[in-house]
């Protein structure tokens, strides 16, 4: 072999492969509402280990609560989300209102 480079064909394909998948974008993250819902079913416990102690709580008849997150910006509310929680501290439902309900970076 005279002159230039020499790949042998696994090199080459290898070398192909790694510029389709970096060029190739990461797929998006959960929705809010998705990542959200996987609470559903979770101890109120293990939100709170996660999410931080809820700006608000409030207790219902049946002796559950709803817990409440908000998050600002600027001093202005951007999202507020709401867990309701069963008397046995189990996450049963959820829901939120807002304008910038973003599942957090690399969720």
């Amino acid at each position: 072999m005279q002159g230039g480079l020499y790949f042998p064909r696994a090199a080459g394909a290898a070398a192909a492969l790694f510029v389709v998948t970096a060029c190739t974008p990461l797929p998006p993250g959960p929705t809010y509402d998705e990542y959200v819902a996987r609470w559903v079913d979770d101890a109120e416990v293990s939100l709170v280990s996660s999410w931080g102690i809820p700006g608000k709580k409030h207790s219902l008849e049946t002796g559950g609560r709803i817990v409440e997150y908000t998050r600002n910006q600027e001093g202005e509310v951007v999202c507020t989300t709401r867990f309701t929680i069963d008397e046995a501290g189990k996450i049963i439902k959820y829901w939120y209102r807002g304008t910038k309900c973003r599942a957090p970076k690399g969720t």
